[in-house]
């Protein structure tokens, strides 16, 4: 007797039907339809409400502005020479993103005036009205109110929080990164000679102050150098006199002890004559150095005044708003596919 079952095929209940999904879609239009006109209406407002933004860009390339410093640190070590300026050989340009936040900068961009011309009506425009130029300060272009000043320390306060506004993103924004010898200088306003104008204040501030900071190490090296120069000649002088004393008082002696004493002498003053001769040619060059006006890095892509915004992306926010509000719709039908299957299901009958 044979009890072998037939053998049937059964797909998995959790299979997809692409056929179902597109009729639940069909059915589903208007939701999609409203989803996708709403969410495209929203981006549409956000996209014309967002102030035009204007970005200034210059590029540039390292020079290495502490290399004559190592020099001398290297030629310093030849001649037996441990050079120490307390940390000062640390170079500055590898961490310029923290260091155009310091008071250095802010205080300089804050107190300058800046050159803005007013916007002119389509009349005047037509008219070819000449222009008028406003001088404002950032605080005054930002319209901050003046400080009040029967608060206790509001002097303090009041800078803060203008250098706050400055290192924000919102009302301006600032950036330099120095990725592989390429230095990148970013300036992000809502107007665009503005945006211009600091920027190029910008980096004529990071010039000087680079320059004045391998100036002051060129200068540090000098003083150092030149100090051993004396330290050296001193020990030189000083062995030279013991030697002619010693020779001077026993012009035939022979004795073991006086013969050791000529040699180390001579030894002592071999040495500090090598050493004085090195550091003299030391000194010449951190002086040619300290004169010498080393540019810190070269302009590579110099700033351009913007001629239209660079931000916002009006269209591409309208296209993803589109994207996104058809998926939302997709995504509502299905849930209220799932809900209204969930809800029907039979109950299991109690046994």
């Amino acid at each position: 007797m044979n009890n072998e079952q037939p053998v049937t095929n059964t797909a998995p209940d959790d299979e997809i039907d692409l056929r179902e999904l597109i009729i639940t879609i069909a059915k589903g239009w208007r939701i999609i339809l409203i989803s996708t006109v709403l969410v495209t209406v929203l981006a549409g407002i956000f996209a014309i409400t967002r102030k035009d933004q204007y970005v200034v860009t210059t590029k540039a390339a390292t020079l290495g502005g502490s290399s004559g410093n190592s020099q001398m640190a290297g030629l310093a070590a030849l001649a037996g020479v441990q050079m120490n300026s307390g940390g000062s050989d640390v170079d500055l340009l590898q961490h310029i993103d923290v260091v155009i936040k310091n008071t250095y900068f802010m205080d300089n961009l804050l107190k300058k005036e800046w050159s803005i011309p007013r916007k002119q009506t389509p009349k005047e425009i037509k008219a070819k009205t000449p222009v008028i130029y406003d001088t404002l300060t950032l605080a005054e272009y930002w319209e901050i109110p003046e400080p009040d000043k029967s608060i206790p320390d509001w002097e303090y306060s009041y800078t803060m929080g203008l250098y706050g506004k400055l290192r924000s993103p919102k009302p301006g924004y600032m950036s330099v990164s120095n990725t592989s010898g390429i230095l990148e200088v970013k300036t992000k306003f809502d107007n665009p000679f503005l945006a211009y104008q600091f920027h190029l204040e910008l980096i004529r501030l990071l010039k000087e102050y680079f320059a004045e900071d391998y100036s002051t190490k060129d200068r540090e090296s000098r003083v150092f150098i030149q100090k051993r120069v004396g330290e050296v000649k001193s020990t030189l002088t000083g062995a030279e006199a013991q030697l002619k004393a010693l020779r001077q008082a026993n012009l035939i002696a022979t004795a073991p002890r006086i013969v050791m004493e000529q040699a180390r002498l001579e030894r002592e003053i071999a040495l500090q004559s090598g050493l004085y001769a090195e550091l003299t040619k030391q000194l010449e060059m951190a002086k040619i150095e300290e004169k010498k006006e080393t540019p810190v890095f070269e302009i590579l892509q110099p700033a351009e005044r913007p001629l239209g915004p660079s931000e916002p992306n009006r269209k591409l926010l309208i296209v993803i708003g589109f994207v996104l509000g058809g998926a939302l719709g997709v995504f509502i039908v299905f849930l209220k596919e799932w809900i209204k299957t969930f809800f029907n299901q039979p109950k299991p009958a109690n046994s």
